[in-house]
């Protein structure tokens, strides 16, 4: 996890679903307890990402100032595809 003028980059790794999501849910209350301005997750090294992993990440961005929406940085296509069939791409950042 970096901090930088406010925006905070969480990187993940490895598979996020049933097993990881209290880890998972953990660490993000830990980085928003923080009050950052902007969150980013880094998820260039996810392989796989379950819906309600997806949802937590993105739900997350409701606590962000402002209309803020997390950014979800270097998906895989796995995770990409997840985030368009849900819908949950709209209410987040794409980069």
């Amino acid at each position: 996890m970096t901090n930088d003028r406010g925006a905070i980059t969480v990187v993940l790794s490895g598979d996020l679903d049933i097993s990881s999501r209290r880890w998972l849910a953990q660490r993000l209350a830990e980085t928003m307890g923080q009050q950052p301005q902007r969150l980013v997750i880094d998820m260039a090294e996810v392989g796989f990402a379950d819906c309600a992993s997806v949802r937590l990440i993105v739900a997350t961005g409701r606590l962000l100032p402002d209309d803020s929406r997390p950014v979800i940085s270097r998906p895989q296509p796995v995770v990409r595809r997840v985030l368009h069939v849900t819908g949950l791409d709209m209410l987040c950042e794409l980069t």
